[in-house]
């Protein structure tokens, strides 16, 4: 912490005003003190007690609800947001995203907090259904005040859910008056989770 007086004396006959400011830097330690002032005149001196609380410095802390999400091509997801604020802090925040590959869309809603700035609000990734699946690095930043923080997202993008299919063996020969046997085999990917049918077509009748 600093001290500046202005001015740092006064002439003869000693009255007047003076300014005494006190800067508190980054790294001091948030607390209260007792300082003393100190007049000096002739042979006269008088000191003057003066406490200083320091606060700590107003920020942004910006909190995704999670650091890490995934989806599939074609897929929406939602990502929730929150940004707060300490010390001091009293200003307007916007809120951004960085890193966003082609194919994917992104938006935050709302985009910003008017002062104090803190709320809570949504990002919504929409992965298009041609972008290429792999894993991306976004940085979603909040800032305002002269005050900047941000937090990485890891998104990965995955083939639509769907299922393999096989028929074995595939080909078969049923003499007439006989049958034959196919085993007909599924098996899901990509979370694929649903019924699954079988129906025939091309078939010769008899």
């Amino acid at each position: 912490m600093t001290a500046v007086f202005s001015p740092a004396s006064l002439a003869s006959p000693g009255s007047g005003v003076s300014t005494l400011t006190l800067s508190a830097g980054s790294q001091t330690a948030a607390g209260s003190y007792t300082v003393s002032v100190t007049a000096n005149g002739g042979s006269l001196t008088q000191t003057a007690q003066l406490t200083v609380a320091v606060t700590p410095a107003g920020g942004l802390a910006l909190t995704l609800g999670s650091s890490s999400v995934s989806l599939a091509q074609g897929a929406v997801a939602l990502v929730g947001v929150k940004v707060s604020v300490t010390g001091s802090f009293r200003a307007p925040v916007s809120l951004s995203v960085t890193g966003a590959p082609s194919g994917l869309s992104v938006s935050l809603v709302p985009a910003a907090f008017p002062s104090p700035g803190s709320g809570s609000g949504t990002l919504m990734l929409n992965a298009g259904s041609k972008m290429a699946a792999g894993a991306y690095k976004l940085q979603v930043t909040a800032s305002g005040g002269g005050a900047t923080t941000s937090s990485p997202l890891s998104v990965t993008v995955t083939p639509p859910p769907g299922f393999t299919f096989t028929a074995s063996p595939g080909s078969v020969t049923v003499p007439a008056g006989s049958k034959a046997v196919v085993t007909l085999s599924v098996s899901p990917v990509n979370g694929f989770n649903a019924p699954v049918t079988f129906t025939l077509s091309g078939l010769l009748g008899g």
